[in-house]
């Protein structure tokens, strides 16, 4: 057989040990692929004679197997934004056409459309192209997506975690709206929302019309706190609180 020996992913190396009347040669391949499968034999040569090995004896069989392996590698993080459509590809190589199963956090996305997402797959030879498709991402579909490739050789899988990204929005701001001169101190809360959580900055207009916006720096009198809605919510409150009002 005469394999190639010479794709871009594989080296061929020839290396002879010992001296005098006996040497051995060793055949090194590296990065072997499954064109490189063959029956190989050693044969000797001096200005004596020629020496080729018996087929029973000194014939070595090389083998690679055909688990399947992917063409291109999914990101760690794939980011997208709420109600965008996102899809995620993998492409895997099988001497044995593989298939694929995708999961969503370790369990299978069943039936077709679970969770809002749809699968779809085409090959080709030993190729197999599988997608995952949300049409409208929310935070429910945020988690960690595995390709899952199997044949009857073996598997191999690849993952990428879905991150859902939410602009800020303001959703209330709780007044009072008016505070008597005697008020000890007054309160604002403001509740926002937004994945990553959203910086919140306090500003102020005087009444008078064409007022700029002003930002408001805490001090001895003003105070900010801020506090994290519940798991999952992506709301925060923040509350603005002014002491010994000055009216």
């Amino acid at each position: 057989t005469s394999p190639d020996l010479r794709p871009t992913s594989c080296s061929v190396s020839l290396e002879v040990l010992g001296g005098g009347d006996a040497s051995v040669s060793v055949l090194t391949i590296s990065g072997a692929e499954m064109e490189q499968a063959a029956n190989f034999t050693c044969s000797g040569k001096n200005n004596v004679t020629n020496f080729i090995g018996s087929p029973e004896e000194d014939v070595s069989q090389f083998s690679t197997t055909n688990i399947p392996y992917f063409l291109k590698q999914l990101p760690e993080e794939t980011r997208t934004v709420i109600t965008m459509s996102q899809t995620l590809t993998c492409v895997v190589i099988g001497q044995t056409l593989p298939t694929v199963e995708w999961l969503k956090d370790g369990q299978p996305l069943l039936p077709p459309g679970a969770q809002g997402a749809d699968i779809t797959s085409s090959s080709s030879n030993t190729t197999l192209t599988s997608s995952v498709t949300v049409m409208s991402v929310g935070q429910s579909n945020a988690g960690r997506y595995t390709c899952l490739a199997n044949n009857s050789d073996g598997m191999d899988s690849q993952s990428t975690t879905l991150i859902v990204q939410e602009p800020a929005s303001v959703l209330v701001i709780d007044p009072p709206s008016t505070a008597r001169k005697d008020t000890l101190e007054v309160s604002f809360t403001c509740v926002v929302m937004g994945f990553p959580l959203p910086v919140v900055q306090w500003a102020r207009r005087n009444t008078s019309e064409g007022s700029p916006l002003m930002f408001i720096e805490e001090d001895s009198r003003i105070s900010f706190t801020s506090e994290e809605g519940s798991v999952g919510s992506n709301q925060l409150n923040s509350t603005l609180t002014i002491a010994s009002l000055e009216l």
